[in-house]
């Protein structure tokens, strides 16, 4: 018995969609590597500052809101699933509802945010085409959205 390799008959995933949900795991992995960087937080001792709100950015700046977004989203239930990438390897379900988890759930509102200032709108455009001032102002944006949650 023969094993058919023809592709004429399969529906295959777009490429696009394929290369952004790659980026989207790639960045999610990334916050929870930011995660094991952190130092005290004098203002608020019930969290530590971490890289992952560099993290954060960076995925609104180099997916865009939507697939920033989804990315963050990846990066929750990956820990909430039981992967230690919360702040100090942290995970479980639990760390979302505790002390941090508004910082947590945070994330992919800011990250959208960041990307949708940073692209100026929901659309991805070319990174050359991004000014300084609006990656600037989508962070601003970004940390407001984190801290005020």
């Amino acid at each position: 018995m023969a094993v058919s390799t023809r592709t004429e008959d399969v529906d295959l995933v777009d490429a696009d969609l394929t290369l952004n949900f790659a980026r989207a795991a790639m960045l999610a992995a990334l916050v929870g590597a930011f995660a094991y960087v952190s130092f005290p937080n004098p203002v608020s001792p019930a969290a530590n500052v971490t890289l992952q709100v560099l993290g954060v950015f960076l995925a609104g700046a180099l997916l865009g809101p939507k697939w920033g977004t989804v990315s963050l989203c990846l990066y929750l239930a990956a820990g909430s699933l039981g992967a230690p990438i919360f702040s100090g390897g942290a995970a479980g379900f639990g760390h979302l509802l505790g002390s941090t988890g508004g910082y947590l759930l945070s994330y992919p509102l800011a990250a959208g945010l960041v990307g949708a200032v940073a692209h100026g709108g929901l659309e991805t455009v070319p990174r050359e085409e991004i000014p300084v001032w609006r990656l600037v102002a989508g962070m601003v944006g970004g940390i407001v959205v984190i801290y005020a949650l």
